[in-house]
């Protein structure tokens, strides 16, 4: 009989395919860990990253591979290294497109070798912000109730530096002056708040906007005389 558990030693070995398990058939876990493995919050646009330790606590060394799973649509991560054996460091860095979608994922980070693997819980946190990628240069086809005729002219969009908010200068081609406009990255829209407008009049509005362009109704009033007008804005 020992000759027998002998043997089957030594196929285990030389094989390197047996997991060991304790007495009632649950699978051990193998002999590595990896610190470091926490919460994200990740900007869309943008990029993130944990410094990951991958250790040996027991056993014999192998060569382990890093992987996740769980990743939402628009959302990569790179390992580099991808594997080596421990003990090492390794960075694990998750970027995300403009158009991921903004929420919580729960991810999975993986260490794989020959004996098995282990796995271990995280949440990536996508956060909308798209100002950057809307500022620049646009032409703007105006038409307001009041004027008659319709306008063309320039409107340039700059970020203000607070989330999700942009300036919208030149608007009814207003000699340049311009108005505060605020940003829903999930859904594609925008609101201008009430606000001063050339000095002594008030604006608000709403629209959607894309990468290529806005679309936005508004409206002005200068004295009490309101004045309504819809700007399609394509983006140069």
């Amino acid at each position: 009989m020992r000759k027998v558990y002998l043997l089957l030693t030594i196929v285990c070995v030389s094989l390197f395919a047996c997991t060991k398990v304790d007495n009632s058939g649950i699978k051990l876990p193998p002999g590595y860990i990896i610190n470091g493995v926490t919460d994200v919050t990740l900007q869309t646009g943008n990029s993130a990253g944990l410094s990951l330790n991958i250790e040996l606590t027991k056993g014999e060394q192998e060569q382990v591979t890093l992987s996740a799973q769980g990743l939402p649509a628009g959302v990569t991560v790179e390992f580099t290294p991808e594997s080596g054996t421990p003990n090492f460091q390794a960075a694990a860095i998750f970027t995300a497109t403009d158009n991921a979608l903004a929420g919580t994922y729960p991810v999975k980070i993986m260490v794989t070798g020959k004996s098995g693997s282990r796995t271990y819980n995280m949440n990536l946190k996508i956060k909308a912000e798209c100002s950057n990628r809307l500022v620049g240069n646009y032409n703007a086809d105006d038409l307001c109730d009041n004027f008659g005729m319709p306008m063309n002219y320039s409107i340039f969009v700059s970020s203000v530096g607070t989330e999700n908010q942009v300036f919208l200068n030149n608007i009814s081609n207003s000699f340049g002056s311009g108005v505060s406009a605020n940003l829903n990255c999930e859904q594609g829209t925008l609101a201008i708040p009430q606000q001063m407008f050339l000095g002594s009049g008030t604006i608000s509005g709403t629209g959607t906007f894309s990468s290529t362009g806005m679309d936005i109704s508004y409206s002005f009033s200068f004295g009490g005389v309101p004045t309504s007008c819809h700007v399609v804005m394509t983006k140069l």
